[in-house]
């Protein structure tokens, strides 16, 4: 059987640098369809790991078919009064369909710095690059976030890469120790460290744009001091994993 083609998504990044192998190998636990018992009781025993130790995460289990590559159906928990839950969505699957179960883990608690964005570039002179961010979840949420959100975050833009971003929404959510001035200062920090990743991503951007593809995304997540880049997505995908 081949890869899925979300993991060939992966592998573009490692490809170009963004992302290291042995990183992505290890943060995400993928699972034949037959082993999905295995995956709830990994989950299961990491999560009472977490309670023992008064650590909170967010576990995101995503159901992978072999020729899809977006928007594909994931469950996200952080209890274990949770799994149960689990167990359903991963029993009212239909697995001629999927062929695996991955899932990974991100540290969410108070005591880590923890951040996920994402970084949409098009082909506006004036906002060609917009930034979208929450803090303590995952960039899977950002479409759906409004001003009533539960979740802190930030959305801001500007014309290409140098340039400073000017914060267009700021909503603090359920965030009593934080103020306006701490969450600019942790989103600024955060550019700095995506510019970072400009030479990688502007290799990938070349690609997309050589395939006629020019409003695309990457999505990032950092984590204490870990900056890392996890996914990016085009109008077509198929164009650059079969070129």
């Amino acid at each position: 059987m081949r890869e899925p083609l979300k993991w060939a998504k992966y592998l573009k990044l490692v490809d170009v640098g963004l992302l290291n192998r042995a990183s992505l190998v290890a943060e995400i636990r993928r699972y034949p369809g037959r082993r999905r018992e295995g995956l709830v009781a990994d989950i299961r025993r990491s999560l009472a790991r977490d309670s023992f130790q008064n650590d909170l995460a967010l576990y995101v289990v995503k159901l992978v078919p072999e020729q899809e590559h977006a928007q594909l159906p994931n469950f996200r928990l952080s209890k274990l009064n949770e799994v149960r839950s689990l167990m359903r969505f991963l029993e009212s699957a239909d697995w001629n369909r999927f062929c695996e179960a991955w899932w990974c883990r991100t540290p969410i608690d108070q005591k880590v710095f923890s951040v996920a964005g994402r970084l949409l570039i098009t082909q506006d002179p004036s906002s060609g690059q917009i930034v979208e961010q929450v803090w303590r979840y995952s960039p899977r949420i950002i479409e759906g976030l409004r001003e009533s959100s539960s979740y802190t975050f930030v959305r801001a833009a500007r014309p290409s890469w140098g340039w400073s971003y000017s914060i267009n929404s700021l909503h603090l959510g359920v965030e009593p120790e934080r103020s306006r001035r701490r969450i600019v200062s942790e989103f600024r920090s955060t550019m700095q460290r995506l510019e970072e990743m400009r030479e990688g991503l502007e290799v990938l951007s070349g690609e997309f744009e050589a395939a006629g593809l020019h409003d695309y995304s990457f999505e990032y997540k950092m984590v204490g001091s870990e900056f890392r880049i996890i996914d990016w997505d085009t109008p077509d995908d198929r164009r650059i994993l079969h070129a």
